[in-house]
């Protein structure tokens, strides 16, 4: 049973986590925005072309206009991604340390003061960084290439313009299925949705990971580790899809069942966390060697879990705070 010190430390762990849950949700309904943005940029591009023959479509120029408008939202998204990616490994190591420096009875530790010492460095997030924002390029292109394509349908058909302007539009802006969802650009929606949750807490599960073997060594290789389902699961996107997806007769956006039966289980640090429905072993969420099948929209954290003995007891608790 947890004493009262263990429920304390876990209650400021679960503090610092819920509050970057908070601050991703505030990241991801700026890209929403974004996305938004660039599908009506793009239908108000259209709008203005002059009606008529197909002759007077400058083919060429709109391309150009359309790949500057992708550009500006990559741009865009790039800085925001990097800002939650560098606040989820800022956050996976506060996950370790913070509880730590404020819990942690120094009369019977003896280990190194550098557990305090960020082990998750600046070059690792930003590699991590670079990496994601390549991700996002290829759907960008599709993008493109999808409405430029739907174009040339219209010029070799010799389709009447405003029929191929309104088929764009309806795609970028319309609603599915009647629901209320915006269709926007499809594939550059999952793309950079999925890119920016998965990379996201990618990045804070691996800063805590790290942090917590630095801990987990200077402890003499004793403590545990406990998973926490669905930190990260937005808020926002979730209503969006279930609007979708109750057009559609079905859920479309499903945590993994294996993961919530995990929430909150503890098992040793150096141990793996077993996912019952698909019998997978995780070292911790988001363990690159798990597969896409258990990492990809993983909205999932851990944390370190320290020796019972090694915690404050509550009389110095209460001494402290006299």
């Amino acid at each position: 049973m947890a004493t009262n010190s263990q429920k304390a430390y876990a209650l400021h762990v679960k503090s610092i986590i819920d509050g970057l849950s908070d601050d991703l949700n505030k990241f991801e309904a700026r890209v929403i925005i974004l996305l938004r943005q660039a599908s009506d940029r793009v239908v108000s591009k259209l709008a203005r072309v002059p009606t008529g023959s197909w002759s007077t479509w400058h083919y060429e120029v709109l391309s150009k206009d359309i790949k500057g408008i992708l550009a500006d939202f990559n741009a865009k998204y790039d800085e925001i991604l990097q800002s939650a990616i560098e606040l989820g490994a800022k956050t996976g190591i506060q996950t370790v340390t913070t509880p730590l420096a404020g819990a942690i009875n120094m009369n019977v530790f003896y280990g190194s003061p550098d557990i305090f010492v960020p082990a998750f460095r600046d070059e690792w997030t930003m590699r991590l960084v670079n990496l994601s924002k390549t991700k996002i390029k290829d759907a960008l292109g599709n993008a493109e290439m999808q409405i430029m394509q739907e174009i040339m349908v219209g010029m070799m058909g010799d389709l009447p313009q405003y029929e191929t302007i309104q088929k764009i539009a309806d795609a970028l802006t319309g609603q599915i299925g009647g629901s209320g969802a915006r269709a926007g650009f499809r594939s550059v929606n999952d793309r950079a949705l999925t890119i920016f949750r998965t990379e996201t807490m990618k990045v804070n599960n691996l800063a805590t990971e790290m942090q917590g073997q630095y801990a987990f060594n200077e402890f003499g290789g004793r403590g545990d580790k406990m998973w926490l389902h669905g930190v990260f699961h937005s808020k926002s996107v979730a209503k969006q899809i279930a609007k979708m997806s109750k057009s559609k007769g079905r859920r479309f956006y499903t945590p993994r069942l294996g993961h919530e039966m995990l929430s909150e289980t503890t098992v040793p640090w150096d141990g793996v966390f077993t996912n019952t429905i698909t019998m997978t072993q995780l070292r911790f969420p988001h363990d690159p060697d798990a597969g896409a099948g258990e990492n990809i929209n993983c909205g999932c954290s851990h944390y370190f879990v320290p020796p019972k003995d090694m915690l404050l007891t509550e009389k110095q608790i209460v001494s402290l705070a006299i």
